[in-house]
Order: structure tokens, then sequence, then C-alpha cells
């Protein structure tokens, strides 16, 4: 049922028929549109023109503004800087790699999406080409079933499966992993799991707190929102190892413009990072703070 739908529903069952007539549906329906746009206008507030007028063209101008933010602020980057953008996105494709093939089996065997629904094993079997190399791992989203909780598996999921395919992958790395949900939260050999908020900067201090000094992979495969991820970055690079990586899981098309704009920020600060592309959904934003984009897996 619509909302407009329902609003009518409680105006005919609650209101008295003598405040009805005095107060129509049309009237108070307006002005339950206008309190909300008026408040999205507000929430919006960066994005909304500074400025008087009609209330539903302001609050059409200022999600049109929003929704187009990153696409214009990309547009003005690629006109100050022609052919930035080059190899910035990259194409993964399965040549038959058996490290991949190998990490793909571990992660179908342990019952993580990653090389099912996904093909990120296609990059992760370049990027980490030595294994025995790797300590300490991160991954931030442990796989929650919950319904109620945001970015949950479903009942399909296994919570924990790609920490337990790291883990065998890995043969001498500590696999750290954390998740919003507690209930999930479990402690086995090689394998600890910590609690974390990614939208509460103080949550974030908290698990840097209680990880080691330096990380040689960070996977985000938490939230899934440009702010959630944002703030996982801002967070943890710092605790990268110049030659390490740090993995954001899951993008789509709509995100693009967000994480090659972050690209643009990162390259002014000497650290290189790209876009994976991948035959199946989601792409992979990676970074590696002291490697030279001309190294990164192509």
């Amino acid at each position: 049922m619509k909302a407009g739908d329902l609003l009518q529903s409680a105006y005919h069952r609650i209101l008295p028929a003598d405040l009805r007539g005095r107060l129509g549906f049309g009237s108070l329906l307006s002005r339950w549109r206008d309190r909300r746009e008026h408040r999205l206008v507000g929430t919006l507030a960066c994005h909304a023109p500074f400025s008087s007028g009609d209330v539903q063209q302001r609050c059409a101008l200022t999600l049109d503004a929003a929704a187009h933010c990153y696409d214009d602020l990309l547009h003005f980057i690629e006109i100050q800087s022609p052919g930035w953008r080059e190899n910035r996105i990259i194409a993964i494709t399965d040549d038959g790699d058996p490290r991949c093939q190998a990490l793909g089996e571990c992660f179908r065997a342990a019952g993580s999406d990653k090389a099912s629904a996904h093909a990120y094993h296609l990059l992760y079997g370049k990027a980490l080409k030595e294994p025995a190399s790797v300590a300490q791992l991160l991954e931030i989203g442990i796989g929650t079933t919950n319904p109620r909780i945001v970015s949950n598996m479903t009942e399909k999921g296994v919570p924990g499966a790609s920490l337990r395919a790291w883990r065998n992958w890995l043969p001498t790395a500590t696999i750290h992993g954390a998740d919003i949900d507690q209930a999930i939260l479990f402690e086995v050999f090689r394998i600890h799991t910590y609690f974390v908020d990614q939208l509460d900067r103080n949550a974030l201090q908290t698990l840097l707190g209680q990880l080691p000094p330096v990380l040689d992979v960070i996977i985000d495969d938490g939230l899934h929102s440009a702010s959630a991820n944002l703030r996982s970055i801002e967070a943890f690079l710092k605790r990268c190892r110049p030659t390490g990586w740090m993995f954001v899981e899951d993008i789509y098309d709509p995100q693009v413009s967000f994480f090659l704009v972050l690209s643009w920020i990162l390259a002014r600060m000497g650290i290189e990072s790209c876009l994976y592309r991948f035959s199946r959904p989601g792409m992979v934003f990676a970074i590696s703070p002291g490697r030279p984009l001309e190294l990164f897996p192509a």
C-alpha cells in the first residue's frame, strides 16, 4: 500500500466526521507532502537550491543534484586532467590461472559466494600470488543471515564462510573478521572476530585497537554503502602494508563515479587504486598504498 493510501485510511479511521468536514483529505495530504519534502530538502541541504520557491520543485532539484553529484565531479576532473581515467577500470577474465582456480575452489568449498555469485577469485588469486607471504588479513562483513540487518546474506548464507576459506588458502595467516551482528562472532584456530559498526568512527577506532599494527590484506564486504566504504578506508588504509592491498567488494554501476573520484583523490596523495570489473555481477575497488598502477593485476 502506498503512503498516500495509508494516510487516507488513517484519515477515515481516526478523525471524527466533523473534523474531516473541516479538514479535507486533499488538504491533509498536501500538508503531509510539504512536510516530507521540506524534511528531504533539509536532510540533503548540501544539494538543495539555497533559495525560496515551490517546495516540490526544490525537492526535485535537490534529488537531481544529489543523484548527479559524483558524475558532475568526475566530469570536472576529466576536463582538468584529460586521459586520467585510462586504466582506472580493468576487466578481469578467466584465463585459467591455477592460483585463481585453487582459490575459487576454497571459496566454494567453504560456502562463500566470492567465486559463485561473483568472480572475485580471479582478482585475488593474482593479487595474492604468494599466499605464504600474507601474515594478517582483515575482512569486514562476516556474513550475517539476520533479515533485520541491512546487507544480510539471506538464509542461504554461511556466516564466516569466507574467513574459513582465507584460512584454508593462506597457510600461515591470522584471519580477522568484523561484523555488526554480534550473534555471529566466533573464535577458532587462526580466526578471530570482533564487533564493528562501519558508520561509527568510534567503533572503527575500537576495532583498530584490537588488531595488529600492520595488515597485509583488508577486505570491505560489509554494509556496501559509499559512506561505510569511505569511513573504513579512512580508518584502515593507514594500517595496510605498503605493498599490501585493500579491496572494497560488491560495487555496482551507480557507484562507479564515486569510486573514480575517490581514486583521483588517492592519486593526489600518491596512492594508486582502480576498479576491477568481472563477467559476473559486482566490481572490486583495489588500493595498494605503495604499488605503482602498472603493477596492479591486469
